[in-house]
């Protein structure tokens, strides 16, 4: 995002003018195209990555354990899903925050805070920005209805650990203008979008795209279309398993229309917590060979 800050800044205007003039349908294809595309391709290829790091013989049995992280993650959303929902949203506040300043980070004190907190803030305005459809949401999962106050103090809480873990760190510092100018940009998308084009466009461009350029230079040493096409052939049939799976359980189990997007992001979330890990020690194995 901070390398190529003009075509995030680009892109960011044209989503915000996306949302200005079209339907709340529309907005909706638009992010479920892209969250089924890019979204989910990005997880896709995790077992390449797994087998970067271990031998072979150990990657059928890492698949194994990759498969059973996602149906415990299942397991616990339908039977204890307010442990489930919290455990997403923190593991998920690191892994954002940890993407999204990788190639700047130098493995120094406090950067993981400053991970959490990132991640934790983008959270907090998403949920703070569209707080009507959000409680909805969490309320379908967990039949537990939160008040305002609690996204309002979040917002507050996460934006001032931020901006001090951000100026404690030089490295991040230099380039906060510029992430101050992205998330304005941000905002400004929530006031005329609805909460799936808001968590889409973040999900698909502030997150997905950066991790596949990031995977790909880990896999194949470059991000070129080479390597582009490589990954995409790579990681084809596990895309198509994992929206298969996604059709089966929307088609062939009787779900009421109100309870499909807290089941859409509930599945987000299931194959989010093994995505997390696996992408964590491919920074942690490429700062290693980096020294």
């Amino acid at each position: 995002m901070h390398k190529y800050f003009k075509f995030a800044l680009g892109i960011n205007l044209l989503v915000i003018l996306f949302s200005l003039f079209t339907s709340q349908i529309a907005q909706q294809l638009l992010a479920f195209t892209g969250i089924l595309s890019l979204g989910i391709l990005h997880g896709a290829n995790d077992l390449k990555i797994i087998a970067k790091q271990k031998n072979r013989a150990k990657v059928s049995q890492t698949f194994l354990i990759y498969i059973g992280v996602v149906l415990l993650g299942i397991f616990f959303f339908y039977f204890f899903p307010v442990l489930a929902l919290t455990s997403f949203v923190g593991v998920s506040c690191y892994h954002f925050g940890e993407q999204h300043w990788e190639s700047i980070a130098k493995s120094v004190p406090l950067e993981g805070f400053f991970y959490c907190s990132y991640g934790a803030m983008i959270f907090a305005l998403i949920f703070f920005g569209h707080y009507t459809e959000v409680a909805e949401v969490i309320d379908a999962i967990t039949g537990h209805q939160l008040s305002f106050a609690i996204f309002s103090w979040g917002l507050s809480i996460t934006c001032i650990s931020t901006l001090t873990l951000g100026i404690a760190l030089p490295h991040f510092r230099v380039h906060l203008v510029k992430e101050l100018l992205l998330l304005a940009l941000l905002i400004v998308l929530m006031q005329f979008s609805n909460l799936v084009l808001t968590f889409g466009f973040y999900f698909v461009v502030w997150h997905s795209i950066p991790s596949l350029r990031s995977q790909l230079i880990f896999l194949y040493g470059q991000a070129d279309r080479g390597a582009l096409w490589s990954y995409l052939k790579s990681a084809l049939w596990y895309w198509i398993l994992a929206l298969a799976a996604l059709g089966v359980v929307f088609f062939y189990f009787n779900f009421s229309k109100s309870f499909w997007l807290p089941l859409f992001f509930s599945f987000l979330a299931a194959i989010t917590f093994p995505h997390a890990l696996v992408m964590g020690k491919m920074f942690q194995t490429r700062a290693r060979n980096e020294v």
